[in-house]
Parts: C-alpha cells; sequence; structure tokens
C-alpha cells in the first residue's frame, strides 16, 4: 500500500541553521547603524560621554568614563586638538579629553582634576603633604564652571570652597590625575582655607567662570551677588593697568561704580530688579567683541553688558 506524502518539519539542524541566519542578519543590521558616519544638518546626537551607549543612563560606576551630575563645559581652542574639559560636579572632579572631534561613545577621560585617581570621588580628598585634611591646591568640592583662556590655561570654580583655581594648560603637563593648581583666588593666596569674603580679594560660592580673549578674567560670584572681573590675572604684575593679581578691578551687580566691592545686595531684597543689580548669578560667557552675559539666577534673566572693558567715549557714554 502506497503511503501518502505530507509536508515535514524541518530538521533539527536546519531550524538552527535558520536561527544563526536570523542572528547573523540582526548583528549586520545593528553593526551597519552604529557603524554608519555621523550625520550632520539634524537634531540626532552624534555621540554619548558618560554612558555607553545613547539607551543607558545608569547610575554613577565611579571611573575614567563615568559621570555623576555634569554641569558646565568648556572647549580648550588653543591646541591642535580641541580638548574638552567637563565639570563632573557630583564627583568632585574635572574630566578632559585630549580630542573633542574624535572620541567615541563611552570613551575614557584623558586625565581628571580635583582627585588623586579615577576611583576616588570625595569632597576635598586631596593627599599632597600640604595639604589641611584633604583641602589644598590638589583637591576640589563641588565644582561649579569652567573656563579656558587663550593659552591653554584651565580656570575651576571650586564653588563649596569658596575660590577659584588655575592650572597651567594641563594637557601639556604629564600627567592624568593629581594635578595641582598654580594659582588661587578668593582665599588671599592661601590653597588651604575656605573663607567667603566681601572684597576684591574674596569670593562666596563661585559659579561661574569665563575668561575673553585678552586673558582676562570674570566670575560669577553668586553669594556675593556679584560678577568679578581680573584684569590678566596671568600676565606680569603691573600696578598700573591692575594686571597680574587675584585681586578684582572692576565689580558688576553692586551699584553703577564698579568699584563698591564690599557690597552683596541682592536685588530682591530690595523688592525689583535693576540694571546695576545681580541676585545669585550663577554663569557668565564672553563673546568675540567682549560682550559680557551673565546668568542672574535670583532675578529670572540674563543681562548683558556692551563691552565693559573698553575705553569710554564721554560725549556718548558708549564704549570705544
Amino acid at each position: 500500500m502506497e503511503k501518502t506524502t505530507s509536508a515535514q518539519k524541518p530538521s533539527g539542524i536546519s531550524s538552527h541553521l535558520r536561527i544563526s541566519v536570523y542572528a547573523l542578519a540582526s548583528v549586520l543590521a545593528v553593526f551597519m547603524v552604529t557603524a554608519s558616519p555621523a550625520a550632520t544638518g539634524d537634531n540626532i546626537a552624534d555621540a554619548v560621554l558618560g554612558q555607553i551607549d545613547f539607551s543607558h543612563n545608569g547610575i554613577n560606576n565611579t571611573g575614567a568614563a563615568s559621570l555623576d551630575s555634569p554641569s558646565q563645559m568648556a572647549v580648550d581652542l588653543s591646541s591642535t586638538r580641541e580638548h574638552l574639559y567637563v565639570v563632573d560636579g557630583s564627583n568632585n572632579r574635572i574630566l578632559g579629553w585630549n580630542d573633542a572631534n574624535s572620541f567615541v561613545n563611552g570613551q575614557n577621560a584623558d586625565l581628571e582634576i580635583g582627585q588623586p585617581d579615577f576611583r576616588t570621588t570625595e569632597c576635598n580628598s586631596g593627599t599632597a603633604i600640604a595639604d589641611v585634611a584633604g583641602l589644598g591646591a590638589d583637591s576640589l568640592c563641588l565644582p561649579g564652571g569652567v573656563a579656558v583662556d587663550n593659552n591653554g590655561n584651565l580656570y575651576v570654580a571650586d564653588t563649596s570652597n569658596n575660590r577659584v583655581l588655575e592650572y597651567n594648560q594641563p594637557f601639556a603637563q604629564a600627567l592624568s590625575a593629581g594635578f595641582a593648581a598654580n594659582v588661587v583666588f578668593g582665599q588671599d593666596g592661601s590653597f588651604t582655607q575656605t573663607i567667603c569674603a566681601q572684597t576684591a580679594a574674596g569670593l562666596c560660592f563661585p559659579q561661574g567662570v569665563a575668561s575673553d580673549s585678552s586673558n582676562n578674567l570674570y566670575v560669577a560670584d553668586s553669594s556675593n551677588h556679584r560678577m568679578l572681573e581680573f584684569n590678566q590675572p596671568l600676565a606680569a604684575f603691573n600696578a598700573i593697568t591692575g594686571a597680574g593679581d587675584t585681586v578684582a578691578d572692576l565689580v558688576f551687580g553692586q551699584g553703577s561704580s564698579g568699584t563698591n566691592f564690599a557690597g552683596d545686595a541682592c536685588d530682591l531684597n530690595s523688592g525689583s530688579a535693576s540694571d546695576v543689580g545681580m541676585c545669585n548669578p550663577l554663569s557668565v560667557a564672553v563673546d568675540g567683541a567682549g560682550n559680557v552675559y551673565v546668568g542672574d539666577d535670583g532675578d529670572h534673566r540674563v543681562i548683558e553688558f556692551n563691552q565693559p572693558l573698553a575705553a569710554l567715549d564721554v560725549q556718548t557714554g558708549q564704549a570705544t
């Protein structure tokens, strides 16, 4: 008696083969997507730091590739490779990548400022002999802002230590961690004190920093409700121009004189804002023409100053 023929189920070998083909196709598809060159002219992110890819946002796992509450950033345009600095606030450090134009997703930072190594995250965990309870030229505590001058020198607003620190060209040094600052602002030259002061040489909870094309320094001195300007602080000392020291030369936000360094009034306390006042400024930026912008947090505004360091035309009242 003849047996009728019917469709047979695929053998185990063919089933595995089919699954393998599907898996290979999936891998190739993922590879094609991830290997595609970054596009321009769209609103889709092309690279990510602090995570291995765009779909992850896990909690901080401290290391050279991790971030916890990153905030302000700065790009060093003075070098052939444009260095990227990121304020990694809750890890009490600044991370730096050597080339801002070529990093890959989740890439390790090339250097770290404010900690002795990439695994340490505590506030004021310096290890230098001269440090006091971890506080010194090699420590940071909740840094708020970062800026780079035309020579590649780095400024950091070390907010909770009531100071601004300057590091000479970090990427030119043969270090990856354990950097020591070269200059301190706000603490009368001392790296081991954290006094909050309302003077031309003092700071109280500074948040933002910026350097202009002439290497003048601006600091958003938030708890003193003002912005300070320092004339070329890294230049040779000049008593006439005010260059070469850590004493502010001009103050914004405490009246129109520009010299009221003892004032710390907040606009809010007077009941209204004004064009000569501030309240809790958090950030500052300078454009190529020397105009200055301040994020005046307490007054819920951004205020702009037209070339405040330019010579004043007494007839028109405008900068020349």
